[in-house]
């Protein structure tokens, strides 16, 4: 997936310098997660086991989540077809992916066969969606923001790393998130979007054109 340009840089303009309010960004292209994706999240972690177990996935083998911020391959894999061992590996993520979507389910659903086969566990499933919507309809709650760090495409907002960098990027994902009039999924992704963009301005060595970036003491 291409990202969209932005006007980050280290001469001032970095979320670090802007009105908590002011996290314009482009990201209209870019997946939102949803209520169905949290409690997906949610489940998972009070079952303690995901699609590495449900699924029997060998340790090469990628769950459907890692398609979740890549529409692209995803279209690439369907359109290719099982064309070799890994490929055939691939197309069939690829396949219950789409069949995840097309039942509504998130890439991230722990138990994706009993959510798409079961009737009584779908059920089940949507009506835990629909009370975690309804106890978030006024803004998303912290145990709902630290599921979506933790189903972030950047692994520095995940909880699991504890560097300076993480928790710098942490703390400022969440001063740009709280500044925000409600605290939704679309205000969640631009915040994550503007923050992760200013940490790799400030880190990378070269510039678009392969020059190494020269930074003041």
């Amino acid at each position: 997936m291409n990202e969209p340009d932005d006007d980050t840089n280290t001469n001032g303009s970095g979320p670090e310098n802007r009105p908590a309010s002011d996290i314009t960004d482009n990201t209209d292209d870019w997946p939102r997660l949803s209520f169905v994706d949290i409690e997906a999240s949610m489940r998972e972690q009070e079952l303690g086991y995901g699609q590495q177990e449900t699924l029997h996935l060998k340790p090469w083998q990628l769950p459907t989540d890692e398609l979740f911020y890549d529409d692209e391959l995803l279209d690439e894999v369907l359109a290719a077809g099982p064309s070799n061992a890994i490929g055939r590996s691939e197309y069939t993520r690829a396949v219950l992916a789409q069949r995840l979507r097309d039942a509504r389910l998130s890439l991230f659903e722990p138990h994706p066969e009993q959510a798409l086969n079961d009737t009584v566990y779908r059920q089940q499933i949507d009506k835990r969606v629909r009370k975690l919507a309804a106890a978030n309809k006024d803004g998303l709650t912290d145990e709902v923001i630290e599921h979506v760090m933790k189903l972030a495409p950047y692994p520095l907002f995940r909880t699991t790393f504890e560097r300076r960098e993480e928790a710098e990027c942490c703390a400022e994902f969440r001063r740009l998130l709280d500044g925000q009039p409600i605290r939704n999924f679309d205000a969640c992704a631009k915040a994550m979007r503007v923050t992760w963009k200013a940490h790799r301005e400030r880190t990378r060595v070269y510039d678009d054109d392969g020059k190494l970036i020269k930074r003041r003491a």
